[in-house]
């Protein structure tokens, strides 16, 4: 049990790294790495807060708030690069995602935790970031370029999002098994946390001035 709990403290702590990136180079940073930015700091205290409350009602609450948070930056973060007719199939996740939590708070309260907030939230994004790269092949807009912030945002999302999707649908459930190997799922969400993380600090390293296409 050794390795998951040091892929746990890893996952946890990773936060850390594009925060600290993030402060050092915020004046450099362009439209999208401030969102990235304020994603992570947003992060911060749900993360960092499951080392010493990992089973408190205030960490659901505080999960519960970032995810929200999350969902509306990261349509922030693709929205301005959408235009036309893409538009209206891109805002399509948007109000059915918020009137779905909204009914949930409603419902029952901001205090238990809500795993299908972030499993609903994750397939947004994915279905976000394939309209933009249609919106790219669409515009002739360059982005698989490893100089460019936006890759290795997308390169994260891509990776972090599927692997969310999966594991946190399956939330109950692993919580409450009793099986070793079942509990070694919530690892591979912690390899995926932290290279998220680790994504999102090499974008931010990036110099912005190096972008010259149209994001």
């Amino acid at each position: 049990m050794l390795i998951p709990k040091i892929i746990w403290y890893i996952s946890v702590w990773s936060v850390l790294l594009p925060f600290l990136t993030g402060i050092l180079l915020y004046r450099r940073l362009d439209h999208h790495s401030r969102i990235i930015f304020a994603i992570v700091v947003a992060a911060i205290p749900p993360q960092l807060l499951t080392l010493p409350f990992p089973h408190s009602g205030t960490l659901d609450i505080l999960y519960n708030i970032y995810t929200i948070l999350e969902f509306v930056l990261v349509y922030f973060l693709f929205a301005g690069s959408i235009t036309g007719t893409l538009k209206k199939a891109f805002l399509a996740p948007f109000f059915p995602f918020l009137a779905f939590v909204t009914y949930s708070i409603y419902s029952q309260g901001l205090k238990p935790y809500f795993n299908e907030w972030v499993c609903a939230a994750n397939i947004a994004y994915l279905y976000w970031m394939f309209l933009f790269v249609l919106e790219c092949l669409d515009r002739d807009m360059k982005w698989l370029d490893t100089g460019l912030p936006i890759f290795w945002y997308c390169s994260a999302l891509i990776l972090y999002a599927p692997c969310t999707v999966f594991v946190f649908s399956l939330y109950a459930y692993i919580d409450r098994s009793t099986n070793p190997f079942i509990h070694r799922l919530w690892s591979i969400h912690g390899i995926f946390n932290t290279s998220m993380y680790v994504m999102f600090a090499i974008g931010l390293a990036r110099n912005p001035i190096r972008i010259k296409n149209n994001f």
